[in-house]
């Protein structure tokens, strides 16, 4: 992408900011994670970190109301795996989350010192046997985002 400011004549790349520490980067979609695709304004659930059992530790999980699962895995530019290994340790999260119940999913959240229903609890329409039937079809069927 080229631009082009108001004083200038020429056409330039824009100057960029990256990220010089991935724990900031996910501290931010953590904080902030309807800045993910799918990931819309409402209450989620959100925790870093969680432990995906015989896999290692996803950077981000997010969990709405609906049950839809996305899982974060952050990579600074710089980093030589960005392209080859991000892609398959994300996967590797979603094959570790794949098939646990609500239950394992709801312990390993509590692990990280976040309750997974409270965001929605009070939610005048939220129906917890709903939700809970939900994001344990999500983990069955493995539909992550």
């Amino acid at each position: 992408m080229l631009v082009r400011s108001p004083n200038d004549r020429d056409w330039r790349s824009p100057k960029t900011r990256g990220y010089e520490d991935e724990a900031k980067l996910r501290d931010l979609i953590a904080g902030s994670p309807s800045l993910l695709p799918g990931v819309d304004e409402r209450r989620v659930a959100v925790v870093t970190e969680l432990r995906v059992p015989a896999v290692g530790k996803a950077d981000v999980v997010v969990v709405d109301a609906d049950g839809e699962i996305t899982i974060v895995e952050c990579k600074l530019a710089k980093n030589p795996e960005i392209r080859r290994w991000v892609i398959g340790q994300a996967f590797s999260y979603a094959g570790g989350l794949w098939r646990l119940g609500y239950e394992e999913l709801e312990r390993a959240f509590a692990a990280r010192n976040v309750k997974l229903s409270a965001p929605f609890t009070k939610d005048a329409d939220w129906d917890e046997t709903a939700f809970r039937e939900a994001v344990a079809e999500s983990l069955a069927k493995g539909a992550f985002r």
